[in-house]
């Protein structure tokens, strides 16, 4: 893989899936729902690569993992 193909991964996983879904683009606004998900690693691209563990899952306001 090179490093453009990772970079749209990365951008498909963190908020450009919408279209695949048939859903319109969103952009996170104050008040939206906002999952979360922390994982120990340098940068997206690193966290994609490596798949290190989930160390934290937060949805819908309540801690899921962690």
């Amino acid at each position: 893989m090179r490093d453009e193909d990772l970079r749209r991964v990365v951008d498909i996983a963190t908020g450009d899936s919408a279209p695949f879904a048939g859903l319109a683009t969103n952009h996170l606004r104050v008040g939206d729902r906002a999952d979360i998900v922390l994982v120990d690693a340098e940068n997206a691209m690193d966290a994609l690569v490596r798949t290190p563990l989930r160390e934290v899952v937060i949805g819908r306001g309540r801690l899921l993992v962690g």
